[in-house]
């Protein structure tokens, strides 16, 4: 876990380097995504930050389609696994299971 925590801390910590709004948010929103096997707390780091950084590169005129979209995708996907997570070939994390 330590080594996994020190990139996750990386990914947050290159954000600050960045200039462009859009990518510090999509920094933000792979540190969260890998920081989802220290705790569950993590998981809504990733839409959050991953719709954010769509409406910085879209602004919000054009953004809102494609954050509504993505969002879509998001709900589709959860959906997908919940009445599929019987088929899945990997290795669920324990929480989520629950």
């Amino acid at each position: 876990m330590p080594l996994a925590q020190r990139a996750i801390l990386d990914c947050h910590a290159l954000a600050k380097e960045i200039s462009d709004r859009a990518d510090q948010a999509v920094c933000h929103a792979v540190g969260q995504a890998c920081a989802v096997v220290h705790t569950a707390g993590h998981a809504m780091g990733y839409p959050l930050y991953d719709l954010t950084s769509i409406l910085f590169r879209l602004g919000m005129e054009d953004g809102v389609k494609a954050v509504e979209a993505r969002k879509q995708e998001y709900i589709d996907r959860l959906l997908y696994w919940g009445a599929h997570v019987g088929e899945y070939q990997g290795t669920w994390a324990d929480f989520m299971l629950r």
